[in-house]
């Protein structure tokens, strides 16, 4: 889309294309899975949840910066919709086409989709075993295509370059920096040497807490697959001698994910200009950037209220979903369509930054879902009938 505005005089033209795809794919995609919901509740219940979700505060389709996390939550969302009709209905040719659909397309907008699936669908061959195949072809088409020839074949014809490393690897990195800055004198002048190779750092007081950029993008990207391998080894080394301060570190970067008073980061976008290009072409702040200010100052004003702060917690979503899956009282199986959204919140657990929302976006928009079915009378009732 990018490409496309460059090539007709304006970088704005591709940023626009790509905001009524996403729009419209987005709309699709909660169409689907509230109307999915309309088999499954009372109305009333049913109407009690269209009004919560459409009163939900997330405005970051407004935000060019997080277009991808947008969709992917959309998606990821379905994916969900998609494995709890299956275990409500069957499995049909229908469904099978969705996830593997769904499975490939995850990989395409966030490269830990491709994790997901693979994740999700060997806990599906453990629990919907009558479907195995389905689950093997769902994970070994999303690796064939995404992994092996969009990211192996046509990224390189292409010229583009791969993603960094040092996403993966923002939690050993972390707690190697802080180990660094507070014990460089119990290092061995080896070790350190072997440290170096892969985050080539000489003051070590750029490490911050909540949010591993500042040590992440230090990462040398020419580092081989054996500088990876014993620095690994290294870091299990200082590990066994120093566990508190990795400990302390990894609560630092991912205590946002289950600390329920703590402030969540990264929800509202005051307008930016990113150059895209050497030539210098800029993706411009939005036109409306004056409405979405004060959009943006009164959700500020929400999330740091002392009353409203919970509501846009991510923690509070999250403990939500667990708080429904401990009180459901159907089939275990019936939560299957949960494990998505739990991935996701483990994955959080080990991005770059402490309690940001668009990593989270999935646990916020899935939870009055999840609590509506939870606590839904029709679907005590469809149980009692069955049984």
């Amino acid at each position: 889309f990018i490409r496309i505005g460059a090539e007709a005089g304006n970088v704005d033209i591709g940023m626009f294309l790509l905001n009524c795809a996403v729009c419209i794919f987005n709309a699709l995609g909660w169409a689907y899975i509230i109307s999915s919901f309309y088999q499954y509740l009372n109305r009333r219940e049913w109407f009690l949840l269209f009004i919560c979700f459409s009163a939900n505060p997330l405005i970051i389709s407004l935000n060019t910066y997080v277009l991808k996390d947008n969709l992917f939550a959309t998606l990821l969302s379905v994916y969900c919709i998609v494995i709890f009709r299956i275990c409500q209905d069957g499995m049909t040719k229908r469904y099978k086409y969705q996830m593997l659909g769904i499975s490939i397309l995850l990989p395409f907008i966030k490269n830990q989709g491709i994790y997901i699936v693979a994740l999700v669908n060997i806990i599906l061959i453990f629990s919907i075993r009558n479907t195995i195949r389905a689950w093997i072809k769902n994970i070994v088409f999303s690796i064939l295509i995404y992994g092996i020839i969009f990211s192996g074949v046509i990224m390189p014809l292409m010229k583009i370059s791969p993603g960094g490393k040092q996403e993966m690897f923002s939690l050993f990195f972390q707690a190697t920096a802080k180990t660094m800055l507070e014990h460089s004198d119990e290092i061995e002048k080896e070790e350190a040497e072997v440290i170096t190779k892969i985050l080539p750092i000489e003051d070590w007081s750029v490490y911050t807490p909540h949010k591993s950029d500042n040590i992440k993008f230090q990462f040398n990207q020419k580092a081989t697959s054996t500088d990876l391998k014993d620095f690994f080894i290294v870091w299990i080394k200082i590990g066994f001698r120093r566990p508190k301060s990795y400990i302390k570190a990894i609560l630092a970067q991912t205590y946002g994910y289950y600390n329920i008073d703590y402030e969540t980061a990264d929800w509202n976008w005051n307008g930016a200009e990113h150059p895209f290009t050497s030539n210098g072409d800029m993706i411009s702040a939005p036109k409306w950037e004056t409405l979405n200010q004060k959009i943006t100052d009164f959700l500020s004003w929400c999330i740091h209220h002392e009353h409203f702060k919970y509501v846009f917690n991510i923690a509070v979503s999250f403990w939500l979903i667990a708080m429904c899956c401990l009180v459901y009282e159907g089939e275990k199986k019936n939560l299957l369509w949960i494990v998505p959204t739990g991935v996701q919140w483990l994955i959080c657990l080990l991005s770059p930054v402490n309690g940001s929302g668009r990593y989270g976006m999935v646990i916020y928009e899935m939870a009055p879902f999840i609590a509506a079915y939870t606590f839904s009378t029709k679907t005590d009732d469809l149980q009692s009938k069955e049984s």
